[in-house]
């Protein structure tokens, strides 16, 4: 199916609670899609929609919006006026970064922001205390800031195959997270906090640029499943000690 537009009458639709058009070339969106407040979810994947209506920020009643597999290379900021939204996948766009404003989406659990081309994360990331799923992957993101110390609720983080060169001591804070992967970077070092992960079951910190890892990483106890190869190693002695003690 191609439409490549949608006609501004398409707003007229008020009593719309459910849209999905994936994979019908849409190029853009009209001024009149945030006519639909009624509206729930939004599905937009596979098309080649390059940026969205500032008036998207007004489907205060959206909870579930996915735009996977397009061309965005922004978002506008009223997409933190959406503040009923629960679940943003923006997977596989050309989006360099995000707006402050996604810190006001409060009741955001599930964010994918995979597969773009992101620099950095605002400050204000840390604002979504109810985030639980949290996927960053394949990005070329430099560090996270320290407000990432603030997601209380995560469980999972996903942040491999980016550009990291450190990782904050604040990711201590995170006594919910189960797993952590972060392969695939240039991190030197782990901070010490790592070891207060106290619900961490599954770490993978392969494939970077480690010359050890702190002795800490032995208080977690949960831990089920650990890949540090592909490293640089010098500190073989405390691996063999780790590895000894962890099995």
């Amino acid at each position: 199916m191609t439409l490549k537009k949608l006609p501004e009458s398409f707003g007229d639709l008020q009593w719309l609670r459910r849209l999905k058009l994936y994979g019908c070339h849409l190029s853009e969106l009209p001024e009149s899609i945030g006519s639909l407040i009624l509206l729930e979810e939004l599905e937009l994947g596979s098309n080649n929609l390059k940026s969205l209506p500032e008036s998207i920020g007004n489907l205060f009643t959206l909870k579930n919006l996915s735009i996977t597999k397009n061309k965005l290379k922004a978002l506008p900021e009223s997409i933190g006026s959406l503040k009923n939204l629960d679940y943003l996948d923006l997977y596989e766009n050309a989006l360099k970064s995000l707006p402050k404003s996604i810190g006001n989406l409060e009741k955001l659990f599930s964010l994918t922001i995979a597969d773009n081309k992101i620099t950095e994360l605002p400050r204000s990331i840390g604002n979504l205390k109810l985030l639980w799923y949290f996927d960053l992957q394949q990005n070329k993101i430099t560090h996270l800031p320290v407000s990432i110390g603030q997601l209380e609720s995560l469980i999972e983080l996903y942040a491999q195959r980016n550009k990291l060169k450190s990782i904050p001591n604040s990711i201590g804070n995170l006594k919910k997270l189960v797993w952590l992967y972060i392969y695939d970077n240039n991190i030197e070092e782990l901070p010490d906090s790592i070891g207060e992960l106290i619900s961490l079951e599954r770490f993978d910190a392969s494939h970077n640029k480690l010359k050890s890892v702190p002795e800490t990483i032995l208080q977690l106890r949960n831990l089920e499943e650990l890949s540090i190869y592909d490293n640089d190693f010098d500190d073989m002695p405390f691996i063999r000690k780790f590895l000894y003690k962890n099995n």
